[in-house]
């Protein structure tokens, strides 16, 4: 009952891109590409501004938490690329932290998307 509960609070749709290694025919090196993993996998971002700000070299701004919150049976990997469309804008992140695995859900910690590891 409270899983349900839950996954109606899923708002958004993710798309999941994993960098996978594979070995390169006509040189024989390693090379890497990105190979989508989940399709349109329901879940939600919170945010949550964290209370101390960080004083820059020109302004000071407030540090920023951002939360996936999706399906315990999708697990993500460290180092995957995520896009996430919710309430009309899509941004791309990276999985910045382990997951936290509970019985309804699975919660993951993000940050902006740089490039592959």
């Amino acid at each position: 009952m409270i899983k349900n509960d839950i996954e109606k609070l899923f708002t958004g749709k993710m798309n999941v891109y994993e960098f996978i290694p594979f070995i390169n025919k006509e040189t024989g090196i390693t090379e890497f590409k990105e190979k989508l993993v989940y399709k349109d996998v329901s879940c939600r971002l919170s945010y949550k501004s964290l209370n101390s700000a960080v004083q820059g070299k020109s302004a000071s701004f407030i540090r920023q938490e951002i939360k996936l919150i999706t399906y315990c049976d999708k697990p993500i990997k460290s180092g995957s690329k995520i896009e996430v469309t919710q309430c009309g804008e899509t941004k791309v992140y990276q999985k910045s932290g382990e997951s936290a695995f509970y019985n309804t859900h699975q919660e993951i910690i993000l940050s902006l998307f740089d490039s592959f590891a």
